[in-house]
């Protein structure tokens, strides 16, 4: 049998996995379990686990918060990186299990009910290589690449590994204005091609050290993007009238370094750690509107510099009450900094002239400290409980073109119920608060001189905060078919919108709180083994949502601007054993809600995703794949209606746009040395 259910108590996150209790229960998948798979990494083997999806835990504020839901042989990763790059350097081979841990043990606290524990076995080395191409529709090819190697020496354990990744975007589309009566105005095909490369470094250790173990990682990367826009215009009677250029480059520099220290402290368990990030963030933009002849109408350029920082230290203590219950404490400091320079001309034809923006020179500090108390354990043979509080201060100061010093301070209780049915189902209820991670760059203004809009910063933004009361089911059938649903409603208070800030008549759209919101919502996850084609299953994750809030404009009710209402993501995979090949369909959709600015509603949608895919590993233990992405040839698109000199002015006319990246074709290898 691959796997089997067990009854575990993960004291503090792992060191008592093993234990039997009924508090929670926990789905171990053993290593041959995802053999079928011909998994590479211990990501192919977490995205493989029936019933759970990696949740990064990035929208919510504090570092215990926002991780995901991830644990590596019973700890949580003192980093902040991508857990899938985490993930994606670890082999295989080098995987004893995977646990999936519902309930109490999977620390409701930190905003997870459901949590993936990856056991590696250590010892010797191995590393794991992958290059890959992808040719995009207008011929251009774009390589990337990685490698990674992990081992261990004695106690002490390491890994390292590099990777570059390219990306040839051939985005075409076209775009048609109408007037206020719904006649075309104004025609134009856009050619947007796009360059994109990402180099990365990173590395990671592990050692005793003074009584404990000492864990270290580090990561570097840097992301550049330069992209080009062409279009061409044309009246309603296809005459060429002019042309758009607009060219953008991007620099994005990223530093990271984590270090955490786990001691046994009696019958305490005390863990320190520590996060040091840096940002530095560069992009040059430039526009200009030709007539038909090739001379400039108007032109803009914007050079925007982002310096950014984040310090966080964390300690925790917690211990086993008895066999059945656990109590742990936290305490976290941490200081965030955005430092931006923005600079914007415009030229109407005589030359460039500075254009100045409210607070687009500011700096923002945040001094911010949390603690935090939870209790869990066991209320019977088949109830656990996970019970707690954190409260958290700060301090946010913004100077420059903004000056100002705001105190927020937030209580965060939580309490969750968990209900054993039978061996292998469970139900949750949990009733907490969340506090929303506060975005730096939308307390600064930036203009998008491609579409002439102004977004400007707010320094009275506020976090959103919310009441969640959440109800979920997770059902186990046979070996490897599950399903998860969770129905959930929100009471959301200083809701994060697009809101109008500055004085009457000179007004811009800004990210700002606009009250009061509910939401309601319904999550789902299936997966399940077709009978009929052995080797064969579907995946199904969906979810539906809605939400209601009052428009600082109108005064009326309407949905939050660009809320995800809807994602649903269906996956078909054929394992041929004897062929030691596997081919599959995947599907992903998703939809939001229009938003909503001060002089127009926009309603923009992301293409559907269809992919075909084949692989095999009857080669040398070399994985080979190929596939082919946006095989329905979907489009993203836009949709936006104006009106003067506000929403609540009339109707002022329309445009709609359409691009796409066309049919996409990629191959890739992969092995061990």
């Amino acid at each position: 049998m691959a796997w089997v259910f067990v009854a575990a108590l993960p004291a503090g996150v792992g060191e008592a996995r093993a234990q039997s209790s009924a508090d929670a229960q926990t789905v171990a998948f053993e290593a041959e379990f995802f053999a079928a798979f011909a998994p590479r990494t211990a990501l192919d083997m977490v995205e493989r686990v029936p019933g759970f999806s990696i949740d990064e835990g990035e929208e919510r504020r504090g570092f215990s918060g926002a991780q995901s839901n991830i644990l590596i042989n019973g700890e949580r990763p003192a980093s902040k990186q991508n857990i899938e790059d985490v993930l994606g350097r670890i082999p295989a081979g080098d995987i004893v299990r995977i646990e999936l841990i519902r309930g109490a043990g999977a620390g409701a606290s930190s905003t997870q009910t459901m949590r993936v524990n990856v056991v590696r076995r250590g010892g010797g080395g191995e590393g794991i290589w992958e290059l890959e191409m992808t040719r995009a529709r207008d011929g251009r090819v774009s390589p990337s690449g990685e490698a990674s190697w992990s081992g261990q020496r004695g106690a002490f354990e390491y890994g390292f590994s590099a990777a570059y990744d390219s990306e040839h975007l051939a985005v075409r589309g076209d775009r048609t204005d109408f007037d206020a009566l719904g006649a075309v105005d104004e025609r134009r095909v856009e050619r947007v091609p796009a360059n994109e490369r990402e180099m990365r470094l990173a590395g990671e250790a592990s050692f005793p050290w003074a009584g404990g173990a000492l864990s270290l990682n580090a990561q570097i990367s840097r992301i550049e993007l330069d992209e080009r826009e062409r279009a061409e215009l044309f009246d309603p009677a296809d005459a060429s009238v002019g042309a758009i250029r607009n060219d953008l480059e991007e620099r994005d520099e990223v530093g990271e370094l984590g270090v955490s220290y786990r001691r046994e402290l009696g019958s305490w368990r005390g863990e320190l750690g520590a996060v040091i990030n840096r940002r530095q963030f560069n992009s040059f933009e430039t526009s200009a509107e030709l007539d038909a002849l090739g001379a400039l109408d108007e032109g803009a350029q914007q050079s925007v510099r982002i310096e950014s920082g984040e310090t966080i230290l964390r300690g925790a203590l917690r211990r086993n009450l008895g066999e059945a219950w656990r109590v742990e404490f936290g305490a976290e400091v941490a200081l965030n900094t955005l430092e931006q320079r923005l600079a914007l001309a415009e030229d109407d034809g005589s030359g460039p002239a500075p254009v100045i923006l409210p607070s687009a020179n500011v700096r923002v500090e945040e001094e911010r400290a949390e603690g935090s108390v939870m209790l869990a354990g066991s209320l019977g043979s088949r109830w656990t409980l996970e019970a707690g509080t954190s409260v958290e201060t700060s301090v946010l100061t913004q100077s420059g073109d903004a000056n100002q010093d705001t105190e927020l301070t937030y209580w965060k209780p939580s309490v969750q119920i968990s209900r054993a049915l039978g061996a292998d189902d469970q139900v949750r209820l949990r009733f907490y608060r969340d506090v929303g991670q506060l975005d730096f760059e939308d307390f600064v203004s930036a203009a998008d001189i491609s579409s002439s809009i102004v977004d400007g910063g707010n320094p009275d933004l506020r976090p959103e905060t919310s009441w969640r009361l959440e109800l979920a089911g997770d059902w186990r059938f046979g070996e490897d078919a599950a399903l998860g649903i969770t129905l959930y409603r929100w009471w959301v208070e200083d809701v994060l919108d697009i809101a109008p800030v500055g004085p009457p008549g000179d007004e811009v759209d800004a990210p700002g709180n606009i009250g009061e919101a509910d939401v309601y919502g319904a999550r789902m996850s299936l997966a399940m083994p077709i009978a009929m084609l052995p080797g064969a299953e579907v995946r199904v994750d969906a979810v539906a949502q809605t939400s209601e809030a009052t428009d600082p404009v109108t005064g009326e009710r309407r949905s939050v601007s660009g809320f995800d209402e809807s994602a649903l993501v269906i996956a078909f995979r054929h394992d041929i054993t004897r062929l030691e090949s596997a081919w599959g369909v995947e599907f992903e959709r998703e939809r939001e809600a229009s938003s909503y600015r001060l002089d127009r509603i926009e309603d923009e949608q992301d293409a559907d995703e269809l992919t075909l895919w084949i692989e095999t590993t009857a080669f040398a233990d070399v994985k080979l794949r190929a596939w082919v992405s946006n095989l329905n040839n979907s489009e993203d698109t836009r949709r936006r209606l104006r009106f003067d000199p506000t929403r609540l002015g009339a109707f002022d006319g329309s445009d709609e746009r359409a691009r796409g990246e066309g049919v996409t074709f990629g191959v890739s290898a992969g092995g061990r040395f």
